[in-house]
This record gives C-alpha cells, sequence and structure tokens, in this order.
C-alpha cells in the first residue's frame, strides 16, 4: 500500500550528496576566483590546458560496501557474501592527474601525499 501511494504520488528515494560545509567569506572566495579566472580565459583561451586537475583515493580491503548500489541479477540465488572485518587490514593510496590531454600516473604510494612524494612521481 505505501508503495502504490509513493509511486502514485510520483516520489522516489533520494540519498544525501556530501558536501564540503561553506564557512562565511567563501561566497566572496568564490566570486574573486571566478572573476579572475574569467580574465585568465581571456587573455589566454588555452589557459585550462595549463591546469593540472588531480584527485586522490585510498583503497582498503575494509572499505565500506554499499549494499544499495551493488546488484548481482541472475536466474537463483548465488548466495553472494562479502566478508568484512578481516583480521589483516591493508590499505593504499592512488593519485592521478591530468594536464592538457595527457593522464600523469596513476601512482600508488603509502602514507600521506606530500610535496616530497609529488617529486618522486616524476
Amino acid at each position: 500500500m505505501i508503495q502504490t501511494i509513493l509511486k502514485k504520488n510520483e516520489l522516489h528515494p533520494c540519498r544525501p550528496d556530501l558536501v564540503q560545509k561553506l564557512v562565511p567569506g567563501d561566497s566572496n572566495r568564490k566570486l574573486t576566483f571566478i572573476a579572475w579566472f574569467m580574465i585568465q580565459l581571456h587573455d589566454e583561451p588555452d589557459f585550462l590546458r595549463f591546469i593540472c586537475w588531480t584527485d586522490e583515493s585510498k583503497f582498503t580491503n575494509n572499505g565500506i560496501i554499499n549494499k544499495q548500489n551493488n546488484r548481482y541479477w541472475a536466474d537463483h540465488n548465488p548466495y553472494w557474501t562479502t566478508d568484512t572485518n578481516h583480521q589483516t587490514v591493508w590499505g593504499t593510496n592512488v593519485w592521478c592527474g591530468l594536464l592538457d590531454r595527457r593522464l600523469l600516473g596513476p601512482y600508488f604510494y603509502d602514507g600521506t601525499l606530500t610535496g616530497r612524494r609529488y617529486l618522486e612521481f616524476t
């Protein structure tokens, strides 16, 4: 009955997106950055090619499994299980970059990403 009411009212489940909390002054800093950025693009149309876009992530053997997004479709029950609470915990960090049209990395490393570690990537 509840599912029928939800469907009739065109309601569907939503999940929150995790975003960085804004603090006082963020709006002004954003506007200042956008103004500077637009000037850079006007003066140098290829400006975006000179930005090194990067990201990093940590992968562990005790990561969180999101059962809502993990599905296995089959015509029979595969008795699919996921082991958790490993006795031996391990993890690795990965860093990648994109500069112009070139992929930088991936680079795998242990510990904290520091300036010295960046130099080791090259």
